[in-house]
C-alpha cells in the first residue's frame, strides 16, 4: 500500500469516527466526510513547505466555510477543498514572482488565484 493511500484511509476513518471533516494537506490536499467520502486536490507546489503556509489555508478556508449559508457537510467540503485548490494554485504564482516565496507571498497571490478559478470555469 502507497504510504498516501493509508493516509487517505486513516483520516477517512477518524473523520468518521468523529463525525467531522478533515482537511489534510500533504502532496495533495484532501477532505474526507463522516460518511467515508473524500474530496482531493491532486495540486502541490513546493512553496507550500514554507512556514506560515498553513496559516494562510486555515484563514482562507475559515473564510470561505463562513461565506456558505448552508451548513450541509458536503457543501462545506466543497468549501474546504475550494480553499487547498486555491492555496495551492496561489502558491504557485508566488513562485512563478520568485523561487522562495514566503507564506505573505502566497497569500497576496490569493484574490488572483480566486480570479483564475472563476474564469476557468466561466
Amino acid at each position: 500500500i502507497e504510504v498516501s493511500k493509508r493516509v487517505h484511509v486513516w483520516v477517512g476513518e477518524v473523520a468518521q469516527r468523529l463525525n467531522v471533516l478533515i482537511s489534510y494537506k500533504g502532496a495533495h490536499g484532501f477532505v474526507a466526510l463522516p460518511d467515508g467520502s473524500y474530496l482531493v486536490c491532486d495540486t502541490t507546489s513546493s512553496a507550500l513547505a514554507t512556514a506560515g503556509t498553513g496559516d494562510v489555508l486555515s484563514g482562507l478556508m475559515g473564510s470561505l466555510i463562513a461565506r456558505q449559508e448552508s451548513r450541509v457537510q458536503h457543501e462545506l467540503a466543497h468549501a474546504a477543498i475550494g480553499a487547498v485548490m486555491i492555496h495551492s494554485l496561489a502558491a504557485e504564482l508566488a513562485l512563478d514572482k520568485g523561487p522562495h516565496p514566503t507564506a505573505v507571498d502566497i497569500a497576496y497571490h490569493v484574490r488572483s488565484a480566486m480570479a483564475l478559478l472563476r474564469e476557468s470555469h466561466e
